[in-house]
């Protein structure tokens, strides 16, 4: 059986059943928020101590850039994730990371430190964190000049882009129910309007509309 402990909102988690549906592959959910079990089983299995986390044929594998990586190994007859091509790959690990500089910057600066924020250093901190984000997702923007950002098809680097895209987008509606949304709002993070309107282009993929409806 195969098993994703995950956070239904989660930007890491969304990444990894987009990758998931993108290989086709049936995945039971259980989400952490949800069911506080479901949380506690998912610390039992990894070392990490975060979301999301793969149990596939007994083996269990969080983060959501190993797991990408697994399904790979794991499946290699389906359809790929990381480009076999050097240059691809080379564009896709790219792309990832800096996707992953900005996200990182967001839910650390605005979930995990957040209680930081009356230290003196706080502001200097969060300063540099942002810049770097903003930083990485302007680069990324700048790639955004076609529909494949890395290769010839849909993979991780659109993958990670189009969820972090959507992630950052459906934050407004979210904040006033939500505090940790409301949080990283005051981070003043914006997306730069060539990823908006790449990510338009893919809302009718099959996978797409499979976990975002």
């Amino acid at each position: 059986m195969r098993v994703l402990y995950h956070f239904a909102q989660s930007v890491f988690s969304r990444r990894t059943r987009l990758a998931l549906a993108h290989k086709g592959l049936d995945v039971e959910l259980r989400d952490g928020r949800a069911d506080p079990s479901f949380m506690a089983e998912a610390r039992q299995l990894t070392p990490l101590r975060t979301m999301p986390v793969l149990v596939d044929e007994g083996r269990a594998l969080g983060d959501s850039g190993a797991i990408v990586s697994y399904l790979d190994f794991a499946y290699p007859d389906r359809p790929r994730l990381w480009p076999l091509d050097a240059s691809a790959a080379h564009d896709a690990l790219g792309i990832t990371t800096a996707i992953d500089v900005a996200m990182n910057a967001l839910a650390d600066m605005g979930t995990r430190y957040w209680d930081l924020r009356n230290d003196p250093a706080w502001e200097r901190v969060v300063g540099e964190r942002m810049a770097r984000a903003k930083t990485a997702i302007e680069w990324v923007a700048a790639k955004a000049t076609r529909p494949f950002l890395a290769g010839d098809a849909w993979g991780a680097a659109e993958i990670w882009t189009f969820s972090a895209t959507r992630w950052v987008l459906g934050m407004p509606p979210r904040a006033a129910t939500t505090p940790l949304v409301a949080q990283i709002l005051t981070l003043d993070f914006e997306l730069p309007k060539a990823l908006v309107d790449w990510s338009k282009q893919h809302d009718d993929r099959p996978e797409v509309r499979a976990i975002y409806g």
